[in-house]
């Protein structure tokens, strides 16, 4: 779904926004091993997905479609592990960016 022009920022990066259905692009893949336990993966993306009241990362996360012919699990048994892709709108980075305190220096050599 893309944004209409009236929709301000706020709203396309907020989830209860007229653009919730619009997913950021992929910021970090995590590949797990074929052989992972699904209680354990399913725990670590809850983790990424969960509110941050809950200890969640307030992240979206992606599952990579499998290929052709394969069983669609969370941890398939033969062939490759799951792939998931992690995003995070821009108001999520740059809440993560002021609570690690991340510095970029600015274009006149600052740092800010």
């Amino acid at each position: 779904m893309a944004a209409m022009r009236g929709d301000s920022d706020e709203e396309r990066g907020s989830p209860e926004g007229s653009g919730a259905a619009h997913i950021p692009p992929t910021i970090y893949v995590i590949k797990f091993h074929k052989n992972a336990r699904r209680e354990a993966v399913e725990f670590l993306l809850e983790r990424i997905e969960s509110k941050h009241k809950y200890g969640g990362a307030e992240l979206f996360v992606r599952c990579e479609p499998q290929q052709p012919g394969k069983v669609s699990t969370v941890a398939p048994a033969a062939g490759k592990g799951l792939v998931v892709h992690v995003s995070a709108t821009k108001i999520k980075l740059l809440e993560i960016a002021e609570a690690t305190e991340l510095q970029k220096e600015t274009s006149d050599g600052l740092i800010q």
